[in-house]
């Protein structure tokens, strides 16, 4: 799925019919962002705001919101709704419900310590929480909290022809300026209330109704993107954005910690400083990917992207194998307790583990010639 429409030179893949890489590229950046989210340190020591693990916590925070923005640049693109509702279930439900049965299962003996007997047996409470879970649109299976993810992005998709609907009605024309800038003084308000105005969340219709103006907002940019995609003077002048971004958010951050009754509200992906971050990140992955030039690394890139659905569907089993065998504090010993440090080499490590695993079991449904490649799951 790639846009056909541009006005600068783009890359040998960015054509009609082949993936655009400056999306993989920005995909690979949401995911790196995601698992730097779940193994980040605690902000506060002692009951202290640490600066630098806020900072960190503010540049890796808005990894889902990287999502949804990938997810808007093809989301309105022509495919019949039949066929967008059988991508989904081949592409992200069957995979989601298969691993979660995995996990279900092994998760005991993997990252618990339990033996193989133990971890295959499960209680009545256990069946009955998975079966609340399920009826709840909430995976209840250990090792797989980030599939809440995953429900939302089921429930994006059901709507497309909905919004897609209302998107018709704005597009090619001033109106789509106004919505955006509508989207983000919506988010401003609601950062100012706390959150009580629209009550996003990580859950239901509440994830859908955070997840669509970034959505909206993806389709912009995309539509938008030869005004800065290939312009690597653009690219760096988005990432002193978005450093200049996290760096306000972090001090904000800090400050909300030192309230009389502290909040972490700035910190999440549903926010105005969220809706200001990904667009300078997109500007800036996008610039900049006129630095890839070579078609090897293109083909590369391209691989990684087409991989980073596998590698969001099982990076917290990964992780949770790494930690239960105590690898988070040998990182820190290694690195002599830098948070930066820590935080690369961390997640650079579960991500490579887990973009391992996905191409080696690709590469297993290959040679049993029964699987594609995953394709533009996100």
């Amino acid at each position: 799925m790639a846009g056909t429409e541009h006005g600068v030179e783009m890359t040998s893949r960015a054509r009609a019919g082949a993936r655009d890489v400056s999306v993989d590229l920005l995909r690979i950046v949401g995911a790196l962002m995601v698992i730097g989210a779940h193994i980040n340190l605690e902000n506060l020591i002692d009951g202290k705001p640490s600066m630098k693990r806020i900072l960190v916590s503010c540049v890796v925070g808005d990894g889902v919101a990287v999502f949804w923005l990938v997810l808007g640049c093809f989301y309105f693109a022509g495919a019949a709704y039949g066929l967008r509702l059988k991508k989904l279930l081949v592409r992200v439900i069957i995979p989601m419900v298969l691993f979660s049965a995995f996990t279900y299962y092994f998760h005991g003996v993997l990252c618990e310590g339990k033996t193989l007997a133990q971890s295959l047996s499960h209680t009545g409470e256990e069946r009955l929480a998975l079966l609340q879970g399920l009826m709840t649109w909430d995976n209840a299976v250990k090792g797989t909290n980030h599939f809440w993810y995953l429900y939302v992005y089921i429930l994006v998709i059901l709507i497309c022809p909905i919004l897609a609907a209302f998107r018709n009605t704005i597009v090619d024309t001033k109106k789509e300026w106004v919505l955006i800038a509508i989207l983000f003084c919506v988010f401003v308000y609601n950062d100012l209330s706390g959150n009580r105005f629209a009550g996003f969340s990580h859950h239901g219709f509440n994830g859908v109704m955070g997840a669509c103006p970034f959505v909206f907002l993806g389709d912009f940019l995309y539509r938008h993107r030869r005004y800065f995609q290939g312009n690597v003077r653009l690219g760096l002048i988005g990432a002193a954005a978005w450093i200049g971004i996290s760096l306000g958010r972090a001090y904000l951050v800090r400050f909300c910690y030192g309230l009389p009754q502290p909040v972490d509200e700035p910190l999440f992906w549903y926010t105005s400083y969220a809706f200001l971050s990904v667009t300078a990140l997109t500007v800036c992955v996008f610039g900049l990917s006129g630095l890839v030039r070579n078609i090897k690394l293109e083909r590369v890139i391209i691989q990684i992207g087409r991989c980073t659905f596998g590698v969001y569907l099982i990076h917290m089993l990964v992780r949770n194998f790494y930690q239960s065998r105590g690898m988070n504090l040998r990182i820190l010993e290694i690195v002599h307790g830098s948070v930066f440090g820590y935080q690369i080499l961390y997640t650079l490590l579960i991500f490579g583990t887990s973009l391992a695993i996905v191409e080696v079991w690709v590469l297993f449904r290959m040679l049993l010639g029964t699987g594609k490649r995953n394709r533009d799951a996100k």
